[in-house]
């Protein structure tokens, strides 16, 4: 009888979940080698001239809060990975400054962003000291998610030229391998401003591998899925 009375609940070890931890942030570091081939294409045309600067300033304020909300709850995980990734996508910004022929056509986009990141940052100061993490919590994910208009952007462009030609695989194949894994951790963990903050990023990347099914690239083959270049092998024929 006592034995039929108890609740058996099976829960991930403390240990699991650090290694977990740990594992999900290796993926997230990863993600900073994604721009190197931008990199290699801006030397050789010795300018990065067309290139999105928003793709590479909205992650600026991004890691900053997800900084400060990691400071603020005691996760040091959360404020390394968001430290390492900052100062990386720094020198990445840094680096396409450096190509770019009208330095003075960031301003703009630099100065919002800054603006945005600095009313963020004094509203939560002026939280009480116990409502900081939970005000900072609510608020990052809506900084992260300002990406989505890019995302909304790029998905449109997909869709107007009925192709996914130029946009290169490894992105949206390695960003939905990071993402469900972040968003199974964020979850399990209890960590939900992270949870939430990934649902968009992962239902955008997974909407990009059913364009390379819909869409297909003209010229190139999408490994694993196999579409595309049906352009060349009809030339071939």
């Amino acid at each position: 009888r006592e034995k039929a009375g108890r609740q058996i609940t099976v829960a991930p070890s403390m240990d699991f979940l650090y290694l977990f931890g740990l594992w999900v942030s290796a993926l997230q570091i990863s993600v900073l080698a994604l721009p190197l081939s931008l990199v290699q294409q801006w030397r050789k045309r010795g300018s990065s001239a067309g290139y999105s600067d928003v793709q590479l300033i909205v992650p600026i304020p991004i890691h900053i809060c997800w900084m400060r909300y990691g400071w603020l709850t005691s996760d040091m995980l959360m404020v390394t990975t968001n430290f390492v990734l900052l100062a990386s996508t720094i020198a990445y910004f840094v680096i396409f400054v450096y190509y770019l022929p009208d330095k003075t056509s960031i301003a703009k986009p630099v100065s919002i962003a800054l603006t945005g990141l600095l009313a963020v940052m004094i509203y939560v100061s002026l939280q009480s000291a116990s409502e900081q993490a939970s005000t900072m919590g609510k608020l990052a994910p809506l900084v992260q998610n300002t990406r989505i208009m890019g995302a909304i952007h790029l998905l449109k462009t997909i869709v107007d030229k009925k192709t996914t030609e130029y946009l290169p695989y490894q992105t949206p194949f390695f960003l939905f391998f990071y993402l469900t894994q972040n968003v199974i951790y964020a979850f399990m963990t209890g960590k939900y401003p992270v949870f939430v903050a990934s649902l968009p990023g992962l239902f955008f990347n997974t909407t990009y591998l059913i364009m390379y099914v819909v869409y297909p690239p003209k010229t190139w083959r999408v490994p694993i899925l196999g579409t595309g270049n049906d352009e060349a092998m009809e030339e071939k024929k």
